[in-house]
């Protein structure tokens, strides 16, 4: 005869593997967050969660000023030797315009940010005189100029000559940054030089570039970040 308690203890494997899920939707999200990310052009939304199940949310989506967005991943419990749950991320191409509204939502919530200025090209201002010469310290001022940075990955500037020659390259303690400007003392030029100046490019990558987030709505956090290059023109002199 069957043990009665044993039966009760046994479930079928379809059953333990839902369970285990942590099923749902957008609404049974703990402490859910909006980041959004700019990796070489390519836009992506992710959305996270303090779940300690791993929470799926298979009737989601996204879109980004109104456009679909393509779902990477809709969450559950993650593969490998690790285990840990999948991420919730959408992505898509960058569309027309410089504001950026990104929006996930299905039948329980809705999350959205919005990020002006986000798809906007970087530049720099030039507040120093031109042409700049060899000891002189320069200043440049990061546009748009509502961006903030995350420093630890290293800052470097790099002035390149029209025709590829690169004049020099600073980084890291060389380049010093306050509020959106960086300021760095012109070293001697790496390229032969013409007597009038030569033009070139001058580019400052100052890590992580932290997007002005105006509107966070439905997620506890928001962020908007990107890898960025600023650059204006500049003319060297020896």
């Amino acid at each position: 005869m069957a043990d009665p308690s044993r039966a009760r203890r046994s479930f079928p494997p379809l059953l333990l593997l839902l369970a285990g899920c942590g099923g749902g939707n957008l609404a049974a999200l703990q402490q859910p967050s909006l980041t959004a990310q700019n990796v070489g052009g390519a836009l992506f939304l992710r959305v996270g969660f303090s779940n300690k199940s791993c929470p799926t949310v298979n009737g989601a989506h996204a879109t980004l000023n109104g456009a679909a967005m393509k779902a990477l991943a809709l969450g559950g419990p993650g593969g490998g030797l690790l285990g840990g749950c999948d991420a919730i991320q959408f992505s898509g191409p960058p569309p027309a315009g410089v504001d950026a509204t990104f929006t996930v939502q299905d039948d329980s919530a809705t999350f959205s940010l919005t990020a002006p200025g986000y798809l906007a090209a970087r530049t720099l201002s030039v507040l120093s005189p031109l042409p700049v010469h060899a000891g002189a310290t320069v200043s440049v001022q990061s546009l748009p100029s509502t961006d903030g940075f995350d420093t630890s990955p290293g800052i470097a500037v790099e002035l390149a000559l029209d025709g590829g020659c690169s004049a020099f390259i600073l980084k890291g303690s060389e380049v010093q940054l306050s509020g959106t400007t960086f300021s760095f003392v012109t070293p001697a030029s790496n390229c032969p030089l013409d007597d009038g100046g030569s033009p070139g490019v001058l580019t400052v990558q100052p890590g992580l570039t932290l997007s002005q987030v105006t509107q966070c709505s439905g997620a506890t956090t928001c962020s908007a970040t990107l890898q960025a290059s600023y650059s204006a023109p500049v003319v060297l002199a020896p």
